[in-house]
């Protein structure tokens, strides 16, 4: 019997998952849900429902939020993917007194459970905090990404209007649904987000903005 890396066959027909084969199968999910996101909020998608009398009945901003969280985390473990013997770079910074790239990116998976569960009624789930080196950031990319799956869009019906009290830094905020993820969520996840892409070019990975977002094509070499 075949022994592929991580795989234990004890005998024929029996399979037992490793750790490693685990993390494999939690990355081929990455890439499936970047291909499957864009295609079921595609606006041709929702025409052609529209024109059959079906009305997209997705709470919006469930469509806002949790397909966003997903692909953008999905392209944070791409750039870690690009880290091959060049992990020193998790702990790097633009400048002193700002995160490092590694916890750039935890500080951006947070803000995803941060804002979607509060947006769907439900407490914030306590995750494992491991450290921001390689293993530990996809470790926790994986297990914000399983979080975030499991909520239910309809849980997210009438978020809009949803009060939510959190705080930002040293501040108190009361806010609707709708001003919490447009105004505060999206803009901070998307800040860490970018602020790790950003440290990673300034030391020399060679990634651009369709490594950051998926969507642009440029030929290779190409930068601005």
């Amino acid at each position: 019997v075949l022994e592929p890396p991580g795989w234990v066959c004890k005998n024929a027909g029996e399979l037992v998952l490793t750790q490693e084969i685990l993390q494999i199968l939690c990355r081929a999910c990455f890439h499936i849900q970047h291909l499957a996101v864009p295609l079921c909020l595609s606006q041709g998608e929702q025409w052609a429902n529209k024109s059959k009398g079906r009305m997209n009945d997705t709470p919006p901003l469930y469509t806002a939020s949790v397909p966003v969280f997903l692909h953008y985390l999905g392209r944070s473990e791409g750039l870690l993917g690009r880290l091959r013997a060049r992990e020193a770079v998790l702990a790097a910074w633009l400048v002193p007194d700002m995160f490092t790239t590694g916890q750039q990116m935890a500080t951006a998976s947070s803000f995803a459970l941060r804002v979607a569960f509060p947006l769907a009624g439900r407490p914030v789930p306590v995750l494992p905090d491991p450290a921001p080196d390689l293993a530990g950031l996809r470790a926790r990319i994986a297990g914000v990404w399983a979080a975030l799956a499991g909520l239910a869009p309809e849980s997210f019906a009438g978020a809009e209007t949803r009060r939510i009290r959190h705080r930002a830094g040293f501040a108190d905020l009361d806010q609707d649904g709708a001003t919490f993820l447009h105004l505060f969520g999206m803009p901070n996840f998307l800040f860490h987000t970018s602020m790790a892409f950003a440290i990673l070019r300034s030391q020399g990975v060679e990634i651009g903005k369709a490594d950051f977002d998926g969507q642009h094509d440029y030929p290779h070499g190409f930068r601005f």
